[in-house]
């Protein structure tokens, strides 16, 4: 992994303003102060909470929310995988972002057999329906894996150098410049 993509300069919690913006007041009742730090937790039924993702890093795609962290869990689980960074990234004409995941892989990856896994293991809903194959993953200064740059270029052949799929029914074809644009002009259905 490779730091890159990050700003450099002060980060929120260097800059008072930026830090202003993150506590929370008159929540519940006058005077209250909450700190707003981005993490979703789930409450569980005997009252104890554990952290499920950060808030941003969630996607709505045919009606249901998708936690990035939860994907990349499961993709992490297929032969071959070393890591997986999962975004939500835009399809013209549908409702939400679909998944997206850029994967770093060893020689033991074969991507007949990552389709299956992921059409097996995954609900329609939480499946990458494009990938990006990588051997270098982009992280933040905080070792936090880079997403803004990845969400922006998306499946665009023109903007990403590294390989890309795209799931068609079961299994994943690949994503050129011809596939990108009937995609985009709304003849390939996604999900």
């Amino acid at each position: 992994m490779r730091p890159g993509g990050a700003r450099a300069g002060r980060g929120r919690y260097a800059d008072p303003e930026a830090t202003k913006k993150k506590i929370l007041q008159n929540v519940f009742k006058d005077g209250d102060r909450y700190f707003n730090s981005g993490d979703l937790l789930t409450l569980h039924d005997d009252r104890w909470l554990s952290f499920a993702d950060r808030v941003g890093d969630t996607f709505r795609w045919k009606g249901e929310n998708v936690s990035t962290n939860e994907v990349a869990e499961l993709l992490n689980g297929a032969r071959g995988v070393l890591e997986t960074n999962v975004y939500g990234v835009e399809v013209p004409g549908s409702d939400g972002r679909a998944g997206m995941a850029s994967i770093n892989h060893d020689d033991t990856f074969d991507l007949d057999e990552f389709a299956a896994f992921v059409v097996r293991e995954l609900p329609g809903y939480m499946r990458p329906y494009f990938i990006c194959l990588q051997r270098d993953m982009q992280i933040t200064v905080t070792f936090k894996h880079q997403k803004v740059d990845y969400r922006r270029d998306g499946y665009d052949p023109s903007k990403v150098g590294d390989p890309l799929y795209f799931l068609d029914g079961e299994r994943y074809v690949p994503l050129d410049a011809g596939l990108y644009q009937i995609i985009r002009e709304g003849g390939r259905r996604v999900g």
